[in-house]
């Protein structure tokens, strides 16, 4: 994570550029009495990491996916990228 700041640039609107994101979520979870256990304690994972993303938190690449418990889960990779509209 960056910071509590969002990154540089991340509100930018460029007219002549179509904003992307290529995103990949690796999450190994264990350590629940049943299914529904991990389920939970993945979803909440994932809610946390939206929060994250759609704060600007996360650069381009690799980042390792932690829980509120501190617990190492799994890798997250994000690319954020431009595509040059017709209107450029």
């Amino acid at each position: 994570m960056q910071g509590d700041a969002p990154l540089p640039g991340f509100d930018e609107i460029d007219p002549g550029v179509l904003a992307g994101l290529t995103c990949h979520i690796e999450i190994e979870m264990t350590g629940g009495q049943t299914a529904r256990d991990v389920a939970a304690q993945t979803a909440e994972t994932l809610r946390e990491l939206a929060i994250q993303i759609e704060g600007g938190k996360f650069d381009t690449g690799f980042h390792r996916v932690i829980t509120k418990k501190g617990v190492d889960v799994g890798e997250l990779y994000l690319d954020f990228y431009g595509e040059l509209t017709s209107e450029a």
